[in-house]
């Protein structure tokens, strides 16, 4: 929690969260996914149940509530057919036109006294599921949050300086 509060404190003061979940939803939503979320994520439904940053309106990330989360499929494709490779995708974050981001939860790694490292990906709707088009843009929900609010409103993961800062792993 300790590296997500800052984060938490800044989406509180210039962005557009909505009231926090409570540990039922939370429950009920994880029963629903067969799956239990990774403690960033948990902490951040707790202090918000979704947000939208930057923008009311028009905001060019939309945190889902708790109650959309599901397979990017659902969303993209308009059904629940969970394609090889992606069976552990969570859809969590519109990033307009279609186009989403998900968590995957069957690739969470957890690290001593740290929160899980799950992977988040890009799922952009016009190469869904290709594997070759289903990129890693940050290592967790805390790395993806820091990422984003630092971003300007502004699709960080196709920028050419976090590309290259990406290959260089």
């Amino acid at each position: 929690m300790e590296r997500l509060q800052p984060l938490l404190d800044v989406i509180a003061a210039a962005h557009f969260p909505e009231p926090g979940a409570s540990e039922e939803l939370l429950q009920a939503c994880e029963l629903r996914l067969n799956a239990a979320l990774p403690s960033d994520l948990r902490d951040f439904y707790r202090f918000a149940n979704g947000a939208r940053l930057f923008d009311k309106i028009d905001s060019p990330y939309r945190i889902m509530p708790l109650s959309k989360l599901c397979h990017p499929s659902v969303v993209i494709l308009g059904e629940d057919c969970r394609p090889e490779g992606t069976e552990g995708f969570v859809a969590f974050c519109d990033v307009r036109d279609g186009n989403y981001l998900a968590i995957d939860l069957k690739q969470c790694t957890a690290e001593s006294g740290a929160s899980s490292q799950c992977p988040i990906i890009d799922c952009f709707h016009e190469t869904f599921p290709d594997p070759a088009y289903l990129e890693v843009i940050a290592n967790s929900f805390s790395e993806f949050l820091s990422y984003s609010l630092t971003s300007g409103g502004g699709e960080f993961w196709l920028e050419d300086e976090f590309r290259k800062r990406l290959r260089r792993g």
